[in-house]
């Protein structure tokens, strides 16, 4: 497995390649199930 910390804008991304898979890693806040309040997920355009 290939981990690779990247910045994009000003914000930390993690690219995780694994068994001929690529996959982008998004951080974010856990929040309780019954949480009815939107929440933005930022996504970078690469």
């Amino acid at each position: 497995m290939k981990k690779i910390n990247i910045e994009i804008d000003g914000k930390p991304y993690l690219v995780v390649t694994k068994d001929g898979k690529t996959e982008l890693g998004i951080k974010g806040n856990t929040t309780p199930e019954k949480d009815e309040e939107a929440h933005e997920v930022d996504v970078p355009k690469i």
